[in-house]
């Protein structure tokens, strides 16, 4: 086989085939303003890109990635710590829900008691933004 295509190409290696298309990424233009666009993303994601690279409403990936992004990276500084087995276990109790009928009865305590959960991890991911300063890795 190799003796057969250096004979035919006067080379022992294959001809490159055709390079793939780039993955391309669904988008929605938020806004756009001169060269440039907000696009969102499947995942709400939301990137500033130049509106030359997207077409029929998509962008190459590789594009995509080299584009800014908007907003707070919130997955950099969102952190569980103060959020412990513990802590909601407390949160439950306090509520007045030690049984399933408890957890039944009450559902609106079991609202309050994730938005408060939410709400502290929210406000410390803002802290931690505004100070630019991510979550220590454990």
């Amino acid at each position: 086989m190799t003796e057969e295509l250096n004979e035919q190409t006067g080379s022992t290696h294959p001809e490159p085939g055709p390079t793939p298309e780039p993955e391309r990424i669904l988008v929605r233009v938020i806004e756009e303003q001169g060269k440039s666009a907000l696009v969102q993303t499947d995942d709400f994601r939301r990137y500033y890109a130049p509106t030359a690279k997207i077409e029929d409403g998509t962008i190459a990936q590789g594009d995509l990635d080299q584009c800014p992004y908007y907003g707070i990276q919130w997955e950099a500084y969102l952190g569980m710590d103060s959020i412990t087995t513990e802590t909601l276990a407390s949160m439950l109790r306090q509520a007045g829900i030690y049984t399933l009928d408890d957890l039944r009865d009450r559902d609106r305590q079991l609202i309050r008691i994730g938005t408060n959960l939410i709400g502290r991890v929210v406000r410390d991911a803002a802290r931690r933004a505004a100070e630019a300063k991510p979550p220590r890795s454990k």
